[in-house]
């Protein structure tokens, strides 16, 4: 099957496939599948909701099974891609798994349950109990709360493998020697979390101390309180996300990635991107077997698994271990199946599960080299405030690279800085032939977080307008004149090489610097007057000059250029469209392959 997007693709199969006004790819309704049996997701919120497409996709009904204590606002965490996704049925969690069975089972009518998975993080534990008790293809519970942080590092010390020095629990005192005798920064975080939710960095125990009690006071993302909170050491190095599907106990990696992780807006870990990795490179000839060791070590033999690691300079050593499908909404795709050559780990779960003879076929890794270039880029947020339009996003889906947009940020939404996967306002799948496009596409869009060009918020003073000259000039009472000067009684002074500034008697001299500036233009919106004369400033430093012309800017204003300027050129002459999308895409074409700066 091939992710598809208006923008993409015609191909489209009419009887599963409809589109969303924004242009995504949308299910129909799931009512019933073909087939008499039926599917248990447990909490199937995120990438969750893209398992429970395909697997509805081969004919399966879908019932969501909801734990206790999840709020209703995760429940309507749902990918665009899955926005018009339903269930046969819907039903919580009750008091004990005898009863919950007992739910499930009324729920299911005549239908066959099948397979019973975790849809998300918090799903985990009661998926591995029920679909042992309904002896369905399970991890069990011989290891009981195995997405314990904590357990996860007692269980791969236990094997012999490196682990995390650490302490947690729900009391502070469960900590406090740790913290007292560990070198700083340590991370603190919950024992149970999906990306980077409630984890700090944090470079004091007084720092420490009171993040263990936010996290303890804290209502999780994944929905309940927060059962305990881990200190841990701060592991110094790169960190890789290695991606697989397992059944039997038999592990096929589906994808290797390495973070793009940075320091921003006051938070340490804050996710900008994903960037695959070839998996016959050195890196990941180390790390597929240390997490396939781990996997063992955690007696996770079935289903889709997200391990996070760090590469140490002793080696790699785990960072946690998730116990179901690589998050993000499933973001990751269709660039998966670009690289692979059609499949992701999220097919591949559905095959786990549903069909064990396409599983077996299933290569032990992707191919190497890939079949194509790209990363997921994690949009940013540098700015706060209610949207009023996103003009953004029509400018980056003209990127040569682009592929695929996902968010859930439209016009009337709340915007914060991005302190976490969490407050992310996006992620924009790019894919590219040519290394150095696929690079200048990921810096403009860059650019226009810094610039905050993705959003317009609203604001108090629209009433306030910048006055514009070319305005000035076609006002009806100077129409007839429009060259006619205001000016005030006494003498007219004209200051022109004063002495005061003697570097003005002669020319400006190209001024030193490291830029390749033959490579990268500048914009000037209405270059007139001293407009001209920034621009022969800028074009003696060896940048490209490109005059932008508001729309209704009149041609006799545009002839307005001083004398010292009557030589200057552009490289090239555009006006402004109708929508901010439209001009910044003429803009584009216009520079072709000069960057603009």
């Amino acid at each position: 099957s091939h992710y598809l997007t208006g923008e993409q693709s015609s191909k489209k199969n009419s009887e599963f496939e409809t589109m969303a006004p924004d242009g995504n790819l949308l299910m129909p309704s799931i009512v019933g599948g073909e087939k008499d049996e039926v599917v248990i997701l447990v909490d199937p919120y995120s990438t969750g909701c893209c398992i429970a497409q395909e697997m509805a996709k081969r004919g399966y009904t879908i019932i969501a099974l909801w734990t206790s204590g999840f709020s209703e606002d995760m429940k309507k965490h749902v990918p665009t891609s899955c926005s018009n996704i339903t269930y046969y049925n819907e039903v919580t969690e009750k008091g004990s798994l005898e009863d919950t069975v007992t739910l499930v089972k009324a729920a299911c009518g005549t239908l066959t349950i099948v397979a019973c998975l975790a849809g998300g993080e918090a799903g985990v534990d009661l998926a591995d109990a029920l679909s042992e008790k309904l002896g369905l293809l399970t991890n069990g519970t011989e290891i009981p709360n195995r997405r314990d942080k904590k357990i996860q590092q007692e269980l791969i010390k236990k094997a012999g493998m490196r682990s995390v020095r650490q302490a947690g629990g729900p009391e502070f005192s469960d900590v406090e020697p740790f913290l007292r005798k560990e070198s700083y920064p340590v991370v603190v975080k919950p024992t149970e979390s999906a990306g980077s939710d409630g984890v700090k960095l944090c470079h004091n125990f007084e720092e420490a101390k009171e993040h263990f009690s936010v996290l303890m006071e804290a209502q999780m993302v994944n929905g309940g309180a927060c059962p305990a909170v881990l200190c841990q050491e701060f592991l110094r190095g790169k960190e890789y996300v290695v991606d697989h599907v397992s059944r039997d106990g038999v592990h096929k990696t589906a994808m290797v990635w390495v973070y793009d992780k940075r320091a921003v807006n006051g938070a340490a870990f804050v996710y900008f991107g994903c960037v695959p990795i070839d998996p016959e490179s050195t890196e990941a000839k180390i790390l597929i077997p240390y997490v396939r060791d781990v996997l063992d070590a955690l007696g996770v033999k079935n289903g889709p698994s997200h391990g996070e690691v760090m590469m140490t300079a002793n080696g790699p050593c785990l960072v946690e271990m998730n116990c179901r499908a690589h998050g993000g909404d499933g973001n990751w795709m269709p660039l998966c199946r670009a690289l692979s050559g059609g499949y992701s780990q999220v097919e591949a779960s559905a095959d786990v599960y549903l069909d064990k003879e396409q599983f077996m076929r299933l290569p032990d890794k992707p191919p190497s080299p890939f079949k194509a270039s790209g990363q997921e880029v994690i949009l940013v947020s540098f700015s706060k405030g209610r949207v009023k339009d996103t003009p953004g996003y029509e400018v980056i889906k003209m990127l040569p690279s682009f592929v695929y947009l996902e968010t859930a940020i439209r016009e009337g939404s709340e915007v914060d800085y991005t302190v976490d996967l969490f407050t992310g306002i996006g992620s924009v799948i790019l894919i590219n032939e040519d290394e150095k496009i696929l690079k200048r596409d990921i810096d403009f869009i860059r650019t226009m977080e810094k610039i905050n060009g993705i959003f317009v918020y609203e604001t108090k003073l629209e009433n306030l307008k910048r006055p514009r000259a070319d305005v000035y000039s076609i006002a009806p009472t100077l129409s007839a004149f429009p060259h006619r000067r205001g000016v005030s009684e006494g003498p007219n002074l004209l200051r022109s090489f004063s002495m005061d500034r003697p570097e003005l008697m002669r020319p400006l001299m190209k001024r030193m610097t490291t830029v390749d500036a033959s490579k990268e233009a500048v914009i000037l919106v209405d270059p007139y007057s001293t407009g001209c004369c920034i621009a022969m400033e800028i074009a003696k430093r060896g940048y490209t000059i490109i005059a932008l012309w508001t729309s209704g800017f009149s041609e006799e204003m545009k002839k307005h250029v001083p004398l010292s300027c009557e030589n200057l050129t552009y490289h090239a002459e555009v006006t402004e469209e109708g929508t901010l999308a439209e001009t910044a895409s003429a803009v584009y074409k216009a520079a072709y392959l000069f960057r603009i700066v």
